[in-house]
């Protein structure tokens, strides 16, 4: 069996179309570089160019910016199945942190 089949990744597109073999195994190869951060750990640091971009496959993760004044902002909130750090791939410098919130593990990409 497809061991992505139930990946959070998975379900979520699955809601929107039927997935072929094809697109299920292409699916299968993004999550074979599965890695586990702790809770508190950044995965994608601001302003640095050269990140990974990862899709989230346990744990729960925040983006944020730091203010001109050293404080932090959180922008957004992750959940299984979201991408990290794919704008900063884009972008060839992130725009902004992802922080693990809880032993998270994300499939880097």
């Amino acid at each position: 069996m497809n061991t992505t089949a139930n990946s959070p990744l998975t379900r979520k597109l699955s809601s929107f179309v039927a997935l072929s073999e094809a697109e299920l195994a292409v699916l299968e190869r993004l999550h074979q570089r599965r890695r586990s951060f702790p809770a508190g750990r950044d995965l994608v640091h601001e302003g640095q160019s050269g990140q990974a971009a990862y899709i989230l496959s346990d744990g729960w993760v925040c983006s944020y910016k730091i203010q001109p004044d050293g404080t932090r902002q959180i922008v957004d909130f992750q959940v299984p199945g979201d991408f990290l750090g794919l704008r900063s791939v884009l972008l060839r410098t992130s725009d902004h942190s992802f922080e693990t919130i809880v032993d998270s593990q994300a499939a880097e990409v």
